[in-house]
């Protein structure tokens, strides 16, 4: 597998050819990234085509994103998006996390106080 773009407008990280791209090994990928901790490995990361594929996934309804295109969205794909952007300070952060806040909110009301 290579870390690279997957697509003109995608950037996933991991992916081997053929596959979608997943949030999932972009979100192992960005944090192995992370514990190199050198200008280099930060730097193989385009955030532009990053936060341009986040759009893709996100549910902008609600604030909530699934782990790859037309997949069903959970708390885990959240999460795992909610971190990837912190970790690679996407420019247009709050924007792209606007609703997710309260999207949490009563997905654990719904999941825990049920």
């Amino acid at each position: 597998m290579k870390v690279g773009i997957h697509s003109k407008t995608a950037q996933c990280l991991l992916s081997g050819p053929g596959q979608v791209a997943h949030l999932a090994p972009t979100y192992a990928a960005v944090n192995a990234l992370c514990l190199l901790r050198n200008e280099k490995a930060y730097k193989v990361v385009n955030r532009k085509k990053l936060s341009a594929w986040l759009k893709t996934i996100l549910d902008p309804t609600n604030g909530s994103f699934s782990l790859h295109v037309d997949g069903e969205s959970d708390i885990r794909a959240t999460y795992c998006a909610a971190s990837v952007a912190t970790l690679c300070q996407l420019e247009d952060l709050p924007d792209l996390f606007k609703n997710t806040a309260e999207w949490v909110a009563r997905y654990n009301e719904l999941i825990y106080f049920n």
